[in-house]
């Protein structure tokens, strides 16, 4: 190891230069760093990564045919944004929901959710680590 220029960052000892590294060695080489780098690299194995998601709610006017146009009605649109990150680049995508849509969206966020809290159960009580991924929020 190479000594540091900084004086609060020297040992006064051979004893404790050798125990420091002694300690660094371990450290880095312990199985669960290990494990860890490894469930970070398969959480992002995935052609996009979601970064965010947002609802947009807009009212459109529907007018009439007449010579001067009079709001007649009116529809409700709902566009999920989706933001992702595909390699490098950022990108979104719009898609139109009615409330069809939304509901059907609310009950497979809902089951995800269940299977999660399923499966961690499970792999809970075989005694296995479940490491949470720090790049999905």
């Amino acid at each position: 190891m190479r000594r540091s220029d900084d004086e609060e960052l020297q040992f006064k000892t051979n004893k404790e230069t050798d125990l420091f590294q002694e300690r660094l060695v371990r450290a880095l080489s312990v199985e669960s760093l290990a494990s860890l780098g490894k469930a970070l690299g398969l959480s992002g194995e995935t052609e996009r990564t979601f970064v965010g998601a947002r609802i947009l709610t807009d009212v459109r006017p529907i007018f009439d045919d007449g010579s001067s146009p009079r709001v007649e009605g009116f529809v409700v649109i709902n566009t999920l944004k989706i933001d992702f990150h595909e390699g490098r680049e950022h990108g979104e995508v719009y898609i139109a929901l009615d409330s069809a849509d939304l509901e059907s969206l609310r009950k497979r966020v809902e089951r995800a959710q269940a299977k999660t809290a399923s499966l961690s159960e499970t792999m809970s009580a075989l005694k296995l680590r479940q490491y949470k991924d720090p790049q999905l929020k």
